[in-house]
């Protein structure tokens, strides 16, 4: 699993670094703010950008912050019209553990939400979540663009009987 993250505090970006290396199996990228998520997804220069399979984006960041970048991301032609992006699951890693603060930034585009301050056994229970999850997108004519988001969950393998799904918005 390749995951990028946002975040803005040097500090933070090394704790971030030092928990996802911890739970190995998985690769990361660091940026510091949504204007350099976007140039990422974009693509950067060729070989340097690898698709992330999930992006962490800290909600509160200079230059543009991770409400107004995912927005971008799922509304923009660029990265809505194009499905290897649209499908990358983003994460909200925000300290307000408010219910109205958390359902704005799920209306905002986001699919899951990381409190601050980090636990490393919450950050793994998220990456397992998103290792056996995907996201697919399907036609809704009532939807604004006219595409709903819902998450696929495969259920672990002694459970198998097909898939669970939950919608998002």
């Amino acid at each position: 699993m390749h995951i990028l993250v946002a975040e803005d505090h040097p500090i933070n970006q090394k704790f971030i670094a030092k928990l996802l290396s911890r739970l190995g199996n998985c690769t990361f990228a660091l940026v510091g703010d949504g204007q350099q998520v976007l140039d990422y997804l974009a693509g950067g220069p060729p070989g340097t950008c690898p698709r992330p399979d999930l992006i962490l984006m800290d909600v509160a960041m200079p230059i543009l912050d991770g409400l107004h970048a995912t927005s971008i991301i799922r509304t923009s032609p660029l990265f809505a019209n194009n499905p290897s992006i649209a499908t990358i699951p983003i994460v909200a890693v925000t300290a307000s553990s408010m219910k109205q603060d958390q359902e704005m930034i799920r209306q905002r585009g986001f699919d899951d939400i990381l409190l601050k301050p980090i636990r490393s056994a919450a950050l793994k229970g998220l990456l397992e979540f998103w290792g056996r999850s995907r996201v697919v997108l399907l036609p809704d004519p009532g939807q604004a663009g006219g595409i709903r988001r819902r998450i696929v969950t495969g259920l672990p393998p002694m459970e198998r009987r097909g898939y669970r799904a939950k919608s998002v918005i």
